[in-house]
């Protein structure tokens, strides 16, 4: 795998390529698909994230192949990363997720559904939880009832943030991801199901920016 770190070029706030590629989830989406596009019958194979590092974009990306960044637009750095884990390490993460659950075949907004359920939003200001516990116990949940199957235990979660994603497909048909942000410590269980999970990507909306997991070896 190739972990690219993408940061602006000199100029590129000036150029056109710059206001089409943010000019909205969708189109970054776009943008970000052409530099993996080599042919029309290709399949997504990256994942891709975007930060913000002293107020310039940070595009990080998780590929089979290095991106092809247009010219005057991205300075990209690749690097092959093939972690080597066994039972018992720690890894730091940080990690981009549109958590959903499914109840009768459909798909909820986490967050929402948990509000929904215990009637959080008829509740006085008084006498409900804050909002930001409601956001944290709801997505240390539901990342914890996926720990299992990422081959991992779960040491510690921060929701560091939780937003609501709102763009148009050319189609004209609105799109709602609800994103959020965790970070934490993670315990291996199983090297070879997380490696297959952090390759593949953690939760739906892939395509759009999410499921990138960023990791590091803990300190001791």
């Amino acid at each position: 795998m190739y972990l690219s770190r993408l940061t602006m070029a000199d100029g590129a706030v000036a150029s056109e390529a710059f206001w089409r590629t943010f000019g909205s989830e969708y189109a970054l989406h776009q943008s970000v698909w052409r530099m993996f596009g080599d042919r029309p019958d290709r399949r997504r194979d990256f994942l891709y994230r975007l930060d913000s590092r002293q107020g310039k974009p940070l595009l990080w990306t998780l590929s089979q192949r290095r991106p092809q960044a247009p010219e005057g637009l991205w300075r990209s750095a690749s690097r092959r990363l093939e972690p080597d884990l066994a039972p018992a390490d720690r890894l730091d993460f940080a990690l981009r997720v549109n958590p959903v659950v499914c109840r009768a075949g459909k798909r909820h907004d986490v967050v929402m559904d948990r509000k929904r359920r215990t009637g959080w939003s008829g509740s006085s200001a008084g006498g409900r939880q804050p909002q930001a516990l409601v956001v944290q116990d709801a997505l240390s949940d539901w990342l914890a009832a996926r720990a299992g199957g990422l081959g991992v235990r779960l040491v510690r979660v921060l929701a560091d943030g939780y937003r609501v994603w709102r763009f148009r497909k050319p189609s004209g048909r609105r799109v709602s991801l609800g994103v959020a942000d965790l970070s934490g410590t993670l315990e291996i269980v199983d090297a070879e199901r997380f490696l297959q999970a952090w390759k593949r990507g953690v939760g739906p909306a892939k395509g759009f920016g999410c499921g990138l997991m960023l990791i590091r070896r803990a300190a001791p």
